[in-house]
């Protein structure tokens, strides 16, 4: 998924920074479009792990190259029946670990950095590389099959992003933009879908797009100094259908909207953060792909942990 997590605004020419960041979240509630389905008891448990090392490099006070490497450690688990006695359901597990789909991005600031010290606008254009695996397979029963989408490290498609950065500071207070959209014109991942894999169907998995909007406000605390407190709303999500290509196959798309408070602290070129976005919006899409009505699993709430160092 397009990361957010915070960075400082600027580097200097020949500077490098360093990004530590982990999201985590825990999701077995489904839903159906904004609706709470207490009736599905699949006992769905998604459990999502991601550690991402970003590196950035700034070639003149205007251009950054970043480089951003995700790592992967997933686990999907549902109660299914006992094939010896279908009347008894037990909890089986599948994970999914490993690297996912590196990226490589350019971020170019429209004003004058050294006369723009407290507002400026940030255009991003970004490349991502299908070197994540997309076909992580586990075993349900002895039978050997792909693990959830939403669990796989890796899409399989080369795509693209697009985003815009804004920030203006007065005072102890910094508003804050960021918007990302990637573009996966790939249609399908030639994966099998887990559970058309487990009914013994072929139903592929989508390559979809992904987008993400923040927007907030972080307050500089006067009286401990390098301590910040933020707060903001978060939208993300899939799209029912990609912005270029086809978009068959198997896919959850759906927007989701967060309340995101967050605590930073600053001492000298390092940067820790905690933010938690906590889920007020859902809205599960139906797949025209397919004929059932789609539900997923949504999480309460995500964790947000980051480390920043300039080096």
């Amino acid at each position: 998924m397009i990361g957010g997590e915070p960075q400082g605004p600027y580097l200097a020419p020949g500077e490098w920074h360093l990004f530590l960041g982990y999201r985590g979240l825990n999701s077995e509630r489904h839903y159906r479009g904004g609706d709470y389905q207490e009736e599905i008891r699949s006992g769905v448990v998604n459990s999502q792990h991601l550690l991402t090392v970003h590196v950035s490099h700034a070639l003149t006070r205007q251009l950054n190259l970043s480089l951003e490497v995700p790592i992967a450690w997933n686990g999907f688990s549902l109660l299914r029946p006992l094939p010896a006695d279908p009347a008894v359901r037990v909890r089986q597990a599948v994970r999914a670990r490993g690297i996912g789909d590196v990226a490589l991005q350019g971020r170019y600031w429209l004003l004058n950095t050294e006369k723009n010290p407290n507002a400026n606008i940030a255009l991003e254009l970004g490349f991502k590389f299908p070197t994540g695996n997309a076909g992580v397979r586990d075993n349900v029963f002895n039978q050997l099959v792909p693990v959830d989408q939403s669990i796989q490290p890796g899409d399989s498609g080369f795509g693209f992003s697009a985003g815009v950065q804004a920030f203006r500071t007065r005072g102890d207070f910094t508003l804050y933009f960021q918007g990302a959209y990637l573009f996966n014109p790939r249609n399908t991942s030639g994966v099998n879908a887990f559970f058309s894999a487990l009914n013994n169907r072929k139903f592929e998995n989508s390559v979809p797009d992904q987008f993400l909007l923040r927007a907030g406000v972080v307050h500089q605390i006067e009286e401990f100094p390098g301590l910040a407190l933020s707060l903001g709303y978060r939208l993300e999500g899939v799209p029912v259908r990609d912005a270029i290509g086809d978009s068959d196959g198997f896919r959850r798309p759906g927007l989701f909207g967060f309340i995101e408070p967050g605590i930073i602290f600053t001492r000298g070129r390092e940067t820790w953060s905690l933010l938690v976005p906590v889920t007020v919006y859902i809205n599960v899409r139906d797949n025209p792909n397919t004929t059932r009505i789609e539900d997923a699993t949504v999480a309460p709430l995500m964790v947000l942990v980051g480390y920043g160092s300039k080096l």
